[in-house]
């Protein structure tokens, strides 16, 4: 009788071959977890207290004010291990509007809270990051 090989023995085994798929799985998922995840802010730290008590598939609107800083330039080993730095802040909102070259928020507050907080920007930060020349 002919022994059979360790792998053969293993192939012929459906729990231990879907456990083997499940953990290189798993490998896989940690490993390019900042690529999968929404959240690919350092730490997965893009979170907004506001929000945070809200259940799953809350959706409120969101204004992104752009940081106008440099761009930093991530490698494609950095980014994979700790995530890429935003280059805008997100402000949840209730209701907006333009007036002028601006534009005013309501921001999102908790329901039972009686404080409304109203802010004003100019749309060119909100539409138009600051270009940096190279040269200078």
């Amino acid at each position: 009788m002919e022994e059979l090989t360790f792998w053969t023995r293993f192939k012929k085994n459906k729990l231990a071959l879907f456990s083997l798929y499940f953990i290189i799985f798993c490998l896989v998922l940690s490993t390019f977890g900042y690529w999968v995840v929404p959240d690919n802010s350092p730490d997965a730290n893009s979170q907004h207290l506001s929000l945070a008590a809200k259940k799953p598939f809350f959706r409120t609107q969101f204004l992104k004010i752009t940081k106008n800083e440099p761009a930093q330039k991530n490698n494609i080993f950095k980014t994979l291990l700790f995530g890429k730095k935003l280059n805008y802040v997100e402000i949840p909102i209730r209701a907006h509007k333009f007036s002028g070259n601006e534009i005013i928020i309501t921001e999102y507050t908790s329901p039972g809270d009686t404080t409304t907080i109203k802010r004003n920007f100019l749309l060119a930060d909100v539409v138009y990051p600051i270009s940096y020349d190279s040269k200078n």
